[in-house]
């Protein structure tokens, strides 16, 4: 079973689409799509956003790529991740409280084991009816110098409508009090598309009483096999 990262899912794995695009751009002998048997992706439709688009080349990379976390079963008839509709309403500014002393702790992985990490500091934001407060908490890999910071999630989409281990937001630590969190761009972690894979578990403070309805929901195909 392979332990990921959270750095190797959506980060490198938006870095792999992009390499893809300009192998496929430069190099007219690769082979870019599948077989004849395949059936094709959705064509995007005329005035696609920029997050349409890249969500368009993940998918590519998805059911194309030699280093897709997708079983090789399920890519022929691959067509798509689903997404909810882009809301302003989940894109929110946190108050962003880092910690005085970084915290090194272990969470627990699906497969079983302990992943060193390191809680670096607490988010809280208003969101919903009433503007109800949340609090979220940021890890980063331990011994990492990378400014992006995990916020691992569950809510009350997660087992319905999400994969029922939770989702990612990542977000970057500008440095300063205040930092946006963009939920339309969460993320589902590769177990929730190969069960060979093992993924880093929500902390049970990084489970939200609110439904959020934005960014990547359940994966029809492959229900994962971790809750």
């Amino acid at each position: 079973m392979v332990l990921e990262r959270y750095r190797t899912s959506q980060t490198h794995l938006l870095t792999n689409v992009l390499m893809g695009m300009l192998l496929c751009a430069g190099l007219m002998f690769v082979s870019c799509g599948g077989g004849d048997d395949d059936e094709p992706l959705p064509e995007l439709p005329s005035g696609a956003t920029a997050s349409d688009k890249l969500r368009a080349e993940k998918d590519k990379y998805l059911k194309y790529d030699t280093l897709s976390p997708l079983p090789k079963d399920l890519r022929k008839s691959f067509k798509g991740l689903s997404y909810y509709p882009f809301s302003e309403t989940y894109v929110v500014l946190a108050n962003y409280e880092p910690a005085e002393t970084p915290e090194e702790v272990k969470l627990i992985a699906s497969g079983g084991e302990l992943h060193n990490m390191v809680r670096v500091g607490k988010f809280t934001f208003s969101l919903g009816e009433g503007e109800n407060v949340y609090t979220l908490y940021g890890y980063k890999d331990a011994g990492s110098k990378s400014s992006s910071i995990l916020i691992p999630f569950k809510d009350k989409t997660t087992g319905n409508e999400t994969y029922a281990a939770g989702r990612y937001v990542e977000v970057e630590d500008t440095g300063d009090n205040e930092i946006q969190i963009d939920f339309n761009t969460a993320y589902s972690p590769y177990c929730a598309y190969n069960s060979n894979f093992s993924c880093l578990l929500v902390p049970p403070q990084n489970v939200l009483t609110v439904a959020i309805k934005a960014g990547e929901k359940t994966f029809a195909a492959h229900q994962g096999a971790h809750k």
